[in-house]
């Protein structure tokens, strides 16, 4: 069985990642990002979510950045979570 609030989290964070779709204008299935200026750069040596999106793990990290300043930051680990609910 699922964690209640796990999923909760989860699907904040789909919101979140909504949020950002709608706000810039970008396209349900986020083709062409960059037209808004979006950009995106993946950090990080190993696949885990243990410390979410902290700057200072090693953990992997999509960053979004937009006009060449970070935007939006996720963990990649949590990202496929997320598609998953």
């Amino acid at each position: 069985m699922e964690d209640k609030e796990t999923l909760l989290e989860l699907f904040a964070k789909k919101l979140e990642l909504r949020d950002l779709q709608k706000d810039e204008y970008l396209r349900l299935d986020w083709h062409e990002p960059d037209e808004s200026g979006i950009d995106a750069m993946v950090k990080g040596n190993h696949l885990d979510n243990a410390f979410g999106e902290d700057k200072n793990s090693s953990e992997l990290v999509v960053i979004l950045t937009k006009d060449g300043e970070e935007y939006y930051r996720i963990n990649l680990a949590t990202l496929l979570a997320v598609a998953c609910v």
